[in-house]
């Protein structure tokens, strides 16, 4: 298996509704993933995520290739179970599974999870996932309106933090222990072409060993 180490565990902070056996029901939307740490600000990286009914679209990875980084796309099909990995530079992707715990591409798209770490952005409630929970009032967080929770474990008391936002269903900023922060910004919601969501057949299918480069820095 590759091992590319993420800046941040990529797709846990989007842990799809499909890992809770449901489509995603809120309404089509797409917004700027930030992840930074409040220690270092300017080292924050910054995702666009495009989200419907028919499944997820991920852009803003790269591999790092010298002086050419060359961006790295990922798409999720609800329907199918599919899940497509895009080099467009190159015109190729592969094609991977989904895995049922988690929703998103099986092992073989590498990640690096925090033990800390089970952001659930998707999540219809606060604190999922989490045995403890314990609202601590309210904040506009960009310009939304959200309520703030505590969620944590027994073991652990309380992880993190979360800002909910309750119009929209969602959480859309977290808050670990050691100043890591994932955050929703620019949320949109405008009705997404099923098209975004589908193979994309104008490119070359190939294996994942053809897929990943055979030399490579860590994706950021």
């Amino acid at each position: 298996m590759h091992r590319i180490t993420f800046r941040a565990a990529l797709f846990l902070c989007l842990v799809s509704p499909m890992a809770q056996g449901e489509p995603w029901s809120g309404p089509d939307m797409s917004a700027e993933l930030y992840q930074f740490n409040v220690y270092t600000p300017e080292d924050a990286y910054k995702q666009l995520v495009t989200i419907s009914k028919d499944g997820v679209r991920i852009e803003g990875n790269f591999f790092n290739l010298g002086a050419a980084p060359e961006p790295v796309q990922t798409i999720v099909n609800f329907a199918l179970k599919k899940c497509w990995l895009v080099r467009p530079k190159s015109k190729i992707y592969m094609e991977d599974g989904i895995d049922p715990a988690t929703g998103f591409c099986l092992s073989n798209y590498p990640i690096i999870p925090d033990p800390d770490y089970r952001l659930s952005l998707w999540s219809k409630t606060a604190c999922t996932g989490y045995k403890l929970s314990e609202r601590m009032g309210t904040e506009t967080i960009q310009g939304r309106f959200t309520e703030k929770w505590a969620c944590g474990d027994p073991e652990r008391q309380f992880a993190v933090l979360q800002w909910y936002d309750p119009r929209m269903k969602l959480v859309t900023r977290e808050g670990t222990r050691d100043g890591d922060i994932y955050e929703l910004r620019r949320i949109t919601t405008t009705q997404h072409n099923p098209a975004l969501f589908q193979k994309p057949t104008k490119f070359r299918k190939v294996t994942s060993e053809k897929f990943y480069p055979t030399t490579l820095s860590p994706i950021r």
